[in-house]
């Protein structure tokens, strides 16, 4: 859990970091929104359809789609142009 933590910590640094060095000034304020908004709706959504994948698939079954996910998402973070 800590090193969860952690991750979620320096995620968020980096996050505040690129967003001050990449919005302009005049629009600053509204992408801290957006992306405020953005992971509080994927938040929410992931709660949703947590429950509903448990009670479909069962604990195992959430976990390794769980997996897959992730899976996919570090591949396509590793695609992402620099």
């Amino acid at each position: 859990m800590a090193l969860v933590g952690a991750g979620r910590g320096l995620g968020a640094v980096a996050a505040v970091t690129l967003i001050q060095a990449r919005a302009p000034a005049e629009a600053r304020s509204r992408v801290f929104a957006a992306q405020d908004g953005a992971a509080h709706a994927a938040f929410s959504v992931s709660a949703f359809t947590g429950v509903l994948l448990v009670q479909l698939a069962g604990p195992h079954g959430a976990f390794a789609t769980a997996a897959a996910f992730a899976l996919d998402a570090a591949v396509l973070a590793g695609r992402t142009p620099r």
